[in-house]
């Protein structure tokens, strides 16, 4: 029965190696847990010789994990690029410095289409992940500089001081 199963689902099961190698479980566990599930579901027929009508089942599985493995693999090279592109955008990035957060959102977005082309290219994933992870830092740099030099004008402006530190002379009229 054990070489049925290895036979029937030979696919599968390199598919679900790929999955572990990717630490999948832990990255989207609910759909990890689901394409597994119905892996499980289907072995279990075979080894009950009951496989009647699993094809069907079989290759919308396959599809399934097909699909998820690419996203696992735009999961776990693109996660902490969108984490900090999320972190800039709650602080104001898309205001404060739209044009190098935009950049960064662009190059984490063409990465997610470009991996999802090829997911299997470790070294483009490996290059497009970099890329990406370079653009979000940079973003999120630049926004930090925005944010402080604003808050320096702030202060500079309530004091009477310009940022360099100098007083500036304010005009008045003088009545006659």
């Amino acid at each position: 029965v054990m070489a049925i199963v290895q036979y029937r689902f030979a696919k599968e099961m390199e598919l679900k190696f790929r999955l572990d190698k990717l630490n999948a479980a832990k990255l989207l566990p609910e759909e990890y847990e689901k394409v597994v599930g119905d892996l499980s579901g289907l072995i279990e027929k075979v080894e009950l010789e009951r496989p009647d009508n699993i094809d069907k089942s079989k290759d919308a599985l396959l599809k399934a994990m097909q699909h998820f493995e690419i996203k696992a693999v735009q999961e776990s090279a693109l996660r902490e690029s969108e984490i900090i592109n999320a972190a800039s955008k709650g602080k104001n990035a898309d205001k404060q410095a739209p044009a190098t957060f935009a950049e960064a959102l662009h190059v984490c977005q063409e990465a997610r289409t470009q991996i999802a082309a090829a997911p299997h290219d470790e070294k483009l994933v490996q290059r497009l992940s970099a890329q990406a992870l370079f653009a979000a830092r940079h973003a999120q740099q630049i926004n930090e500089r925005v944010a402080l030099l604003q808050t320096e004008l702030k202060v500079a402006a309530g004091s009477g001081t310009s940022p360099g530190g100098t007083r500036r002379s304010i005009r008045t009229k003088t009545s006659p």
